[in-house]
């Protein structure tokens, strides 16, 4: 696991940066590190997701930050982590907004109508 600090910096700058450019390609190993994290290791993801809202609220960065560790940690993870994302979009406006560009691409009934209702 590598510093969540940087995991987050290089992870947001890779959002801003063109798809094609030497700046995504150097920067590639923190999409790897947050997807695998989604995965495998929630609780990680979950302190990657947050680290990223702290140094970022950029609409472009919350839509991306939705659509993938979010909505993949949730499909994977959901019933482990729900508690958490419920309190944290009660708290955080930014996380709240980012909530309702998260998909139901798998994630299990019980918990997709918890992530509505924390999205509102």
């Amino acid at each position: 696991m590598q510093n969540p600090t940087d995991v987050a910096a290089a992870w947001i700058s890779l959002q801003r940066s063109e798809q094609e450019s030497v700046d995504a390609s150097d920067l590639s190993w923190a999409a790897d590190e947050i997807n695998i994290a989604a995965v495998s290791n929630p609780d990680y993801c979950w302190l990657l997701i947050r680290e990223i809202l702290s140094q970022s609220t950029d609409d472009w960065v919350l839509a991306n930050l939705a659509a993938g560790p979010i909505e993949a940690m949730l499909s994977l993870h959901g019933k482990a982590v729900i508690g958490r994302v419920e309190g944290l979009a009660q708290a955080n406006p930014h996380f709240r907004q980012a909530l309702g560009g998260v998909w139901n691409s798998a994630v299990e009934s019980n918990v997709w109508s918890r992530v509505l209702r924390a999205g509102k």
